[in-house]
């Protein structure tokens, strides 16, 4: 299996949903050899408008549990914005920016 894999998400709720309602996620990701401190799941959220996503939010999802085979579950909740919404997920690596040097001269 391909290491950032979204093996499994749920999410949402089985009732007409209103403004301030919170939406609950849950994903498993397959990391595989790659360690979860080294990475950070996100719900990208926004409204939903003719060509995608607008008034782009990002929040990051909490590590939960190790399912083990490098599988991992993360969740959160999810307020609910104003209009027409949708969300997806991503998996994107946290770059350490303390060890490169930088020199500015003036």
């Amino acid at each position: 299996m391909a290491s950032g894999l979204l093996q499994r998400t749920k999410g949402g709720a089985a009732k007409e949903l209103k403004l301030g309602d919170h939406i609950y996620i849950q994903t498993d990701v397959s990391l595989g050899p790659i360690k979860p401190t080294d990475v950070v799941v996100e719900v990208v959220y926004g409204n939903v408008g003719d060509h995608g996503l607008t008034n782009i939010m990002l929040m990051p999802l909490a590590l939960m549990e190790e399912l083990g085979d490098g599988v991992y579950r993360y969740e959160t909740n999810l307020v609910l914005i104003q209009g027409t919404s949708g969300y997806t997920l991503r998996i994107r690596p946290i770059i350490q920016t303390s060890n490169i040097p930088l020199s500015y001269r003036w």
